[in-house]
């Protein structure tokens, strides 16, 4: 039988070598492809709202950046303006089920579900307010 402080050693050690390796592997992710950056915002409502709610994520690697939002529990055919830090950078039109998405891709080209960034785009950088309707929330690193 093992003694008690000795496994209690051994579970240190070993969750010791499992943060040395994760580590690592985000340091060797991070010196293979450039620094990235990833902010997400949780949006919630006003309780007089209703039951929606909507998320932003924005993220940034070897100068490519993306963003989406998505928002959902609204009613059909409504639309939104996205406004990040204030400024309108587009706008979500929900569909027959209630959800809605914006998408933003610097490699988006004709045909791609995903539009280029607006000119307007604000930098990130965490922090930013993102308001979609009645909807809030700030980006914060992921």
């Amino acid at each position: 039988m093992i003694p008690k402080t000795r496994t209690f050693y051994q579970g240190v050690a070993l969750a010791a070598c499992l943060f040395a390796f994760a580590t690592v592997t985000v340091s060797g992710a991070a010196l293979a492809g450039g620094e990235e950056t990833r902010l997400r915002a949780d949006l919630i409502a006003p309780a007089a709202a209703g039951d929606v709610s909507g998320k932003a994520d924005f993220r940034e690697r070897r100068a490519r950046r993306k963003f989406s939002v998505e928002v959902e529990g609204f009613v059909p055919g409504t639309m939104f303006d996205v406004m990040v830090l204030g400024t309108p950078v587009g706008t979500i039109t929900v569909d027959a089920t209630g959800v809605g998405n914006l998408d933003f891709d610097d490699t988006a080209g004709p045909g791609d579900a995903d539009d280029p960034f607006p000119a307007n785009f604000p930098a990130l950088d965490g922090g930013e307010a993102v308001d979609v309707g009645p909807l809030a929330g700030n980006l914060q690193p992921k």
